[in-house]
């Protein structure tokens, strides 16, 4: 089979498309971040960001969080949009979950749970992704249709996880 410039150059683009379709666009999660910067700054005036913005920058907040495991970002409600789960430290230095969403262009925020108080660096409080499936504990097991956000603390050597269950985020504790 003879494939001419004009195939291969349609079948390319047939490739790219497809490729663009599945690849996270990365100004709307810079656009997002952004977007929950600013809500944050606005409607949480008891929280802060754990890492400050550099020179005001309103997306260097994401690029520091994900260095330090602070956020995960996943279709945690299963509306096939990202979320993004968060930990913000409020003035009295207590460190909280949060989980953020973008609904018709706007923030909508959750407090999901607090980890008590937190001075200085937190290096010993992380958050991943906690993959959808089966979840399995001593005494319960249970199927999560969409990813989870779980949380390692350290200082305490215990691991929770959190899922969205139709209107809410419930905690899951692995023994």
């Amino acid at each position: 089979m003879k494939i001419n410039c004009m195939q291969l150059i349609f079948i390319l683009l047939i490739a790219f498309q497809q490729y663009q379709e599945q690849t996270p666009n990365s100004s709307v999660v810079k656009n997002h971040a952004s977007d929950i910067y600013q809500y944050v700054q606005d409607s949480l005036p008891d929280y802060n960001f754990i890492v400050e913005s550099k020179n005001g920058n309103k997306t260097f907040w994401l690029q520091k969080y994900k260095e330090q495991s602070l956020v995960c970002i996943s279709d945690f409600d299963g509306d096939n949009i990202d979320d993004y789960a968060l930990l913000l430290r409020k003035k009295n230095n207590e460190v909280c979950l949060f989980f953020f969403r973008i609904v018709n262009d706007k923030v909508e925020h959750c407090l999901i749970d607090c980890f008590g108080i937190w001075e200085g660096e937190i290096t010993e409080l992380k958050i991943a992704i906690e993959p959808k499936g089966k979840w399995e504990a001593a005494d319960e097991t249970i199927i999560v249709p969409f990813d989870g956000i779980m949380v390692d603390d350290l200082r305490e050597s215990i691991s929770l996880s959190y899922y969205w269950d139709k209107t809410k985020f419930v905690r899951f504790l692995y023994d």
